[in-house]
């Protein structure tokens, strides 16, 4: 009887214990909404080695990646480098584009999935990095 009994003692600390850790959902603070943030890195090198125009990318931007973000994006110009499969080190001028969409982040990805697919379709680059980080709270400020 005491072996049945030290049993069920340990069952219902377990679930005691278990219901006590930190179950809280992520919240944002007041004021702020909750986001997934993407991050794409465009190389700026076709694959017959002249690189992408500003008015390509100008239209690359207005025909593809606003109308899937139409609230807002940013756009940042930096220098990258990756390995290929080979080993080379190549580097290039990229545009870092920054996107955000409310959770699920899967909802987004299939927007992000689509950019990066016609990116490569029109351009003939190699793959487009991407960043993903959940948690993110955004919004404006105003007084």
């Amino acid at each position: 009887m005491n072996a049945v009994l030290a049993v069920c003692l340990l069952g219902v600390s377990v679930l005691i214990l278990a219901a006590c850790q930190s179950t809280s959902e992520f919240r944002c603070p007041e004021g702020l909404q909750e986001v997934v943030r993407y991050e794409l890195y465009f190389g700026l090198d076709h694959a017959d080695g002249r690189s992408v125009s500003a008015e390509e990318w100008d239209d690359f931007v207005a025909d593809t990646i606003t109308p899937r973000f139409p609230q807002g994006l940013s756009m940042f110009d930096v220098r990258g480098q990756w390995q290929r499969p080979d080993g080379i080190i190549e580097r290039e001028n990229t545009k870092m584009v920054m996107l955000a969409h409310p959770p699920p982040t899967e909802a987004g990805m299939i927007l992000v999935d689509e950019i990066a697919r016609e990116y490569q379709r029109r351009f003939g680059q190699d793959p487009v990095f991407r960043a993903v980080s959940q948690n993110q709270c955004v919004g404006l400020f105003a007084e």
